[in-house]
């Protein structure tokens, strides 16, 4: 059979199928049966027909099919751009914010700028000048990890140090740059060097003393004597063609107004007379281009400078040097008997029981205050904010150590404070034989140095 009258066959099958409620024809002869298949053929012809049409019609065209897919990459195409506004929106925001924390931060900055401006200028108005600080330091190394600011070699440990100081630009107070001896003087400007210009100068050795004294006056000697040192400090007076700042007080100097000048530095003229940086002793007319001013700035300077400061004679200086001598050998003992006899406990206990103690003092340094008033008494304290006074080495006088709420310093000092003895509790000396039998407070009167000059 052939396969069109196979597919024949199959859609009879199924016609019948379709319709057994209906009656079944049966034809016994070939031509009915040639009618038969010419007949299914015919209506397999219209059902192709027919089925292509519908399947025509059901079926997408690869057209619209083609359509469908660019409309959902247009979508996707839209929805990127859509989403790069958004971040592009979002990237204006954060630039904006950005701006905004750089503007809030700087206006902060300002804030901080002016309000250590303003504590700045209440400071320089409250605080004595910086300037009254010894120049010098004598000092043993600690360990041999420092270096000669002037050769670059090591400092060995326990070695003479001899050190420059100098205001600090990082905080309130002084640093040092350390020496060995011999390159301390190629460093150190002439007209400072006096022995008691060094801090520490009474707690070193008597020898190292005496070494000191010798050094300085070979320097001198070779430089023609302090008289011949003195004249590059003799200051010039000047009306001010431009403004400048004062050296001492940094505040300006107008244009028209009297002015002294010394090594490149301007000054008003009572910041001058008050500032530690003016080595000049002499008289208002000694002052160069004095003869060329008006009779008026004349006698401004006449008032100031009214005669030569007078000099403490050789004598005086040598008996002084007798009392600075004995002074220095009592506060050694007292320290070499301190720390045979007295823990660290038992000295930070004396200091507290007299008003004196503090957190973050060094040993060492405790043991140079318990030194102070021991032999020369408790101070009282200060009568402007009721804070502790001591004595300072650095400014050779006794200053107070309080603040303000500011965290500007008080600015009182006194070279004669009203003292009391130091006193021991019974407990301390009850556990302790040295406190009992031995240590006598006293209540000497503290000798100062004739001979120191110049400060910053």
């Amino acid at each position: 059979m052939s396969r069109a009258a196979k597919k024949n066959r199959k859609a009879i099958i199924e016609l019948s199928d379709d319709e057994l409620e209906g009656p079944i024809i049966q034809s016994s002869s070939e031509d009915d049966f040639k009618a038969d298949e010419s007949s299914s053929e015919s209506e397999l012809d219209t059902e192709s027909m027919s089925s292509s049409v519908v399947s025509s019609e059901v079926e997408p065209s690869p057209v619209k099919k083609n359509t469908k897919k660019g409309a959902k990459g247009s979508l996707s195409k839209r929805n990127k751009k859509s989403d790069i506004k958004i971040e592009r929106v979002e990237d204006k925001n954060n630039v904006s914010k950005r701006k905004h924390s750089i503007e809030d931060e700087k206006e902060v900055k300002k804030k901080k700028v002016d309000d250590s401006d303003n504590k700045k200028s209440s400071s320089k108005s409250d605080n004595a000048p910086r300037a009254e600080e010894l120049p010098f330091a004598a000092e043993y190394a600690k360990t041999s990890r420092a270096t000669c600011k002037h050769c670059g070699s090591k400092i060995e440990k326990n070695e003479l140090k001899l050190c420059t100081r100098f205001p600090s630009p990082f905080f309130d107070g002084y640093q040092e740059q350390g020496f060995h001896f011999v390159c301390f003087f190629n460093r150190a400007p002439k007209v400072k060097l006096f022995p008691h210009n060094f801090k520490g100068f009474d707690w070193i050795k008597e020898e190292d003393q005496e070494r000191i004294k010798r050094k300085i006056d070979e320097v001198i000697e070779d430089a023609g004597g302090l008289e011949e040192i003195l004249k590059e400090y003799i200051p010039t007076v000047s009306i001010g063609k431009r403004s400048a700042k004062c050296a001492e007080c940094k505040e300006s100097l107008e244009k028209d107004e009297i002015r002294i000048s010394c090594k490149n530095q301007n000054f008003h003229l009572k910041c001058y007379k008050s500032s530690n940086k003016r080595f000049f002793k002499g008289s208002s007319k000694e002052i160069h281009n004095y003869n060329s001013m008006v009779d008026d700035d004349k006698k401004i300077l006449d008032e100031m400078f009214p005669k030569a400061e007078e000099i403490a004679k050789k004598d005086e200086i040598d008996e002084n040097e007798v009392q600075l001598k004995e002074q220095s050998k009592l506060m050694n003992d007292l320290k070499t008997a301190f720390e045979n006899n007295l823990s660290r406990d038992e000295v930070k206990e004396l200091l507290e029981a007299n008003g004196h103690g503090r957190d973050k003092r060094t040993h060492e340094r405790n043991i140079k205050c318990l030194i102070e008033l021991s032999l020369f008494g408790v101070p009282e304290n200060c009568k402007k904010c009721g804070s502790v006074v001591e004595f300072s080495e650095s400014q050779v006088k006794f200053v107070c150590r309080g603040k303000d709420e500011d965290q500007v310093r008080c600015d009182f000092k006194t070279k004669n404070p009203t003292v009391t003895r130091l006193v021991v509790p019974d407990s301390m000396k009850d556990s302790n034989n040295y406190l009992e039998n031995v240590f006598i407070p006293r209540k000497r009167t503290r000798i100062l140095p004739k001979d120191t000059m110049g400060g910053d």
